[in-house]
């Protein structure tokens, strides 16, 4: 009988010996990749860009001095930093109005036509920040029904009416969205518009303030 025991005690420990050395050499080699399904499920979709991620922190927002005025349209490039002072867009009010003023992203856009761009003394900086979300139109082969969710980091009104492109991906080309986009106080998504992405794989829709967006692939 004890040496059953002995052998039953010595048949448990060899076993999570060698649960820990499985444990420790996965660990080893993949890190915290071993983690990835853990961490892509708590958001249930894969984050495919996050421009805020790559502003720099330490960079002033854009001002009037970072703009060439002379260009047509007037192009501001949010590369070092995504917010730009509303001075900008006095400025162009004020002197510029009959130019095109163009916002350029990493995947995206935003287009005011001329005369479109207002000054709003209560906004000192707007944040042009954006993190997409994608989910199944990643994946050639799904027929499934999937969605690419914009959320901006800052909610509010822009600077007047623009159209926003979006860049998803070569496999969502004509492909059709419906648009909707959510709404604080009722806490419901409100429906945008229906688009079809080119063949580029772009959407674009009309909008004149920012939050959060969402594209879902109709059937």
């Amino acid at each position: 009988m004890k040496n059953h025991k002995f052998i039953e005690f010595i048949s448990v420990l060899l076993t999570s010996l060698f649960i820990l050395a499985a444990a420790f050499f996965i660990n080893t080699a993949y890190g915290d990749d071993f983690n990835f399904f853990e961490k892509s499920s708590s958001t249930g979709a894969a984050s495919i860009e996050n421009d805020s991620s790559q502003e720099n922190p330490g960079s002033p927002p854009i001002g009037p001095e970072n703009i060439d005025w002379s260009q047509d349209p007037i192009f501001i490039n949010l590369v070092r930093t995504n917010k730009v002072k509303s001075e900008v867009f006095k400025i162009t009010e004020e002197k510029y109005s009959q130019k095109y003023v163009v916002i350029v992203g990493d995947r995206f856009n935003f287009t005011f036509a001329a005369g479109e761009v207002h000054y709003d003394k209560n906004f000192e900086i707007y944040d042009f920040g954006v993190r997409l979300e994608q989910d199944e139109i990643n994946n050639a082969s799904s027929m499934r029904e999937g969605f690419v969710k914009l959320i901006f980091a800052q909610n509010g009104a822009l600077p007047g009416k623009a159209d926003l492109t979006v860049f998803l991906n070569k496999i969502s080309a004509g492909r059709v969205f419906d648009c909707h986009l959510y709404n604080y106080e009722t806490l419901k998504w409100n429906y945008v518009r229906t688009v079809t992405a080119s063949e580029n794989g772009a959407v674009t829709i009309s909008l004149d303030s920012l939050g959060n967006y969402i594209f879902r692939q109709k059937n």
